[in-house]
């Protein structure tokens, strides 16, 4: 199954401008830096016995792609809106010379 989406047209869309700041970038990103509570998602994925950063790095991919706005993307030189997104998160193994 292939991931869809729409091209959208840039002389209508009502993000165009903000558009034009990445276009040009070899790897157009931006980040997101927040204080967030997260006592009541602890909590859960510990009574779960869940490991927190695949738990968190699924909750933050399910959050992602419930926000429209990122999931536009550069395709072939067009803007397009995708269904779905994938995300990639580095995970260094407990023990590892980096970890």
């Amino acid at each position: 199954m292939s991931n869809t989406y729409q091209i959208i047209d840039e002389r209508t869309w009502e993000r165009a401008t903000h558009c034009m700041v990445f276009r040009n970038s070899i790897e157009p990103a931006f980040c997101v830096t927040f204080e967030l509570d997260i006592t009541n998602f602890l909590n859960k994925i510990k009574q779960q016995k869940y490991s927190f950063t695949i738990a968190m790095v699924y909750a933050v991919c399910k959050c992602a792609n419930e926000i429209e706005a990122f999931r536009y993307r550069f395709l072939d030189g067009n803007i397009v809106l995708f269904e779905k997104i994938d995300t990639a998160f580095t995970y260094l193994k407990p023990g590892s010379k980096f970890s």
